[in-house]
């Protein structure tokens, strides 16, 4: 054992240099090799204390990162990887049913405006260069041929020039049955819809002004991306 400690203490250095930087690792999903770094710096405390002030620093250091480990970096990374699973499910998912329904609505008002600027309206979503729209129903989602889990695509389609047809496909999956997904619109909205099927909806000065502030977040996303692809 004392020759053990005079070989340490002959390279004290190098072993300082090696466990400080293992004290690194308390930050790692291989957090247990820190564990050695706090047994040497201890041990140097209780001997020859060379270097003591450097070996306290390390030693707080250590203790610190390997707190914060376990109480935020643990604890997000478990948070994520359930989020991960959760979204990774397929099929329906009434959680994301909020998304969804404000995507379809901010995608009716998109449409909406697509026929007041062209007196037509769009063949089909991808027409509509104003407004970045999420076009997913992220409510039920599926395995795409990468696979990436995703929504659905809403389903489109131009019925004539003042007539179309939005809709998500709903819990069970499949387009044109009673659970599909709406568009909801209020009742004043009713005169001036091409929509041929809609939800009428009271909506609050609350939800008005989020939905007028989504809007101009999309258009303002719209005008990077044309700029950023130049």
């Amino acid at each position: 054992m004392r020759k053990i400690k005079e070989f340490i203490y002959s390279y004290f250095k190098i072993f300082l240099i090696i466990f400080s930087i293992l004290s690194l690792t308390s930050v790692t999903p291989f957090w247990w090799i820190s564990l050695l770094s706090i047994i040497f710096f201890i041990w140097n405390i209780f001997n020859r204390k060379e270097k003591l002030s450097l070996c306290i620093t390390f030693l707080s250091v250590t203790v610190l990162l390997i707190i914060f480990n376990f109480t935020i970096l643990i604890p997000t990374q478990k948070w994520a990887d359930k989020l991960q699973a959760e979204w990774d499910k397929t099929g329906y998912d009434s959680s994301w049913l909020g998304n969804a329904q404000e995507s379809i609505n901010i995608a009716d008002r998109a449409i909406e405006d697509f026929k007041l600027k062209y007196g037509t309206y769009p063949n089909s979503l991808s027409d509509i260069n104003e407004i970045l729209i999420d076009d997913h129903d992220r409510s039920y989602r599926i395995k795409e041929s990468d696979g990436q889990t995703n929504g659905v695509p809403f389903f489109y389609e131009k019925v004539d020039s003042n007539k179309f047809y939005l809709a998500g496909v709903g819990k069970d999956g499949i387009i044109k049955t009673d659970d599909d997904l709406l568009p909801q619109i209020s009742k004043e909205q009713t005169m001036t819809t091409g929509l041929v099927k809609y939800e009428i909806k009271s909506f609050t000065p609350k939800e008005l002004d989020r939905e007028r502030k989504v809007l101009e977040m999309l258009r303002k996303s719209k005008k990077l991306e044309k700029v950023l692809n130049k």
